[in-house]
């Protein structure tokens, strides 16, 4: 029995090993392997190994870089954006999916 779990502790490792290879070799190819798209990009329809700018994020980015550089605080920041209704990505998320269950 301890052999054979130690062929499935080594087979367990190889796989991690292999797995870890084809994860740096995308990246270093520059390719997304990401689950979910950093906020304000989406993954390219047809190409889930691309980003592309979500245009409608954009704005809110660049405002938040924007705040950023005049030193205002991530906490103030959040506080301006939340003023002009503007959702937390996670927040969004899930008014998004409650729209969606609820039709």
């Amino acid at each position: 029995m301890k052999e054979k779990n130690k062929f499935y502790d080594e087979e367990i490792k190889l796989k991690a090993i292999e797995m870890n290879s084809v994860y740096r070799t995308k990246t270093l190819k520059g390719e997304f392997t990401g689950p979910y798209a950093p906020y304000g990009f989406q993954i390219e329809p047809g190409n889930k190994y691309h980003l592309i700018i979500d245009s409608e994020k954009a704005s809110i980015v660049k405002r938040i870089f924007d705040y950023a550089l005049e030193g205002i605080t991530p906490f103030k920041i959040a506080s301006l954006l939340k003023q002009d209704s503007i959702l937390k990505p996670r927040a969004k998320m899930m008014k998004d999916l409650k729209k969606y269950v609820s039709e």
